[in-house]
């Protein structure tokens, strides 16, 4: 039989059970926030050298930032992602 705590492969510190209940508020962001996360998903340090075709992908995610539409799914993702982190809220990607 499963124990209730074996809900995750491993404990993470911080992370709660899908029995808890998160908190209630608004999920508004504001636009500019949104942009920063954007152009900062589409950007990479000068010094890593990129498979051609991420470049291309990063450099789109970074145009549909910076112009503020167009917005894809994967970047679409990524600024919600990203929205959460900068709350403080902890994010786990699986799948």
């Amino acid at each position: 039989k499963k124990k209730e705590s074996d809900w995750l492969s491993s404990k993470w510190e911080g992370f709660k059970s899908p029995a808890q209940m998160s908190r209630i508020r608004p999920t508004g962001v504001d636009k500019e926030v949104l942009r920063a996360i954007g152009v900062g998903t589409g950007t990479v340090p000068d010094d890593f050298k990129l498979h051609r075709q991420m470049a291309k992908i990063f450099k789109a995610r970074r145009a549909m930032a910076e112009r503020g539409d167009g917005i894809d799914w994967g970047t679409a993702e990524a600024l919600a992602f990203g929205s959460l982190l900068l709350e403080g809220n902890h994010v786990r990607i699986t799948g």
